[in-house]
């Protein structure tokens, strides 16, 4: 019995793309959670999958590249995942989109998200996570999508730096439809305001 729900595990692990990040909720089985929990440790001593948080897995990928090196997962993935389970509200910290969007040359060595929950850190799969707790939840709107990631970047920026040049880069970054989008997002007056010039610039 044990063998074959392990095997009905293991099929539906072979289907998921190398790297592929899981909780127990994601898979069907036919058992106590204890069962699947000793089904998922003899997968991970096989190295058929890791476990890149306290109960988020991953199915393992090998790098071709560096020799069979088994590779992490994707950082975000994980973070989305447990955000998930946690039912919470995350938004990328402005800091990591003035990067990402070239506004700033600043690299922030741990990734940080804004959060309606708990602040804490956490290290995942090797990196530290920092989740910052706030109740704007204006900061919060869009969460994880690209309007949201500009509304984060022109609060850390702040109104002193988010000029026609500024905003330029948010605009060419997520796109005009986005960009119209964030115009009438709930957003400070003083972010309308800037953007309402820049675009009677254009």
């Amino acid at each position: 019995m044990a063998s074959l729900l392990k095997e009905e595990v293991l099929i539906q692990i072979q289907k998921m793309e190398p790297g592929h990040v899981f909780v127990i909720e994601d898979l069907n089985y036919a058992c106590s959670k204890s069962n699947i929990y000793r089904i998922l440790r003899a997968l991970k001593k096989e190295k058929t999958i890791g476990v890149a948080y306290r109960n988020i897995y991953y199915k393992t990928e090998y790098s071709e590249i560096l020799g069979g090196v088994p590779l992490p997962p994707d950082t975000m993935d994980v973070v989305e995942k447990r955000v998930e389970k946690n039912q919470e509200i995350i938004q990328l910290h402005g800091a990591h989109v003035a990067n990402r969007f070239r506004i700033s040359t600043q690299m922030p060595l741990t990734k940080v998200f804004l959060t309606s929950g708990y602040s804490r850190e956490v290290n995942i799969c090797g990196s530290r996570v920092k989740f910052i707790h706030t109740n704007n939840k204006r900061l919060l709107q869009y969460s994880m999508h690209a309007i949201g990631s500009a509304i984060s970047c022109m609060y850390y920026l702040r109104k002193a730096e988010v000029d026609d040049a500024v905003l330029e880069k948010i605009r060419l970054h997520i796109g005009d439809k986005n960009f119209s989008l964030l115009k009438d997002a709930e957003i400070e007056l003083w972010m309308k305001k800037s953007i309402s010039e820049y675009l009677s610039s254009l």
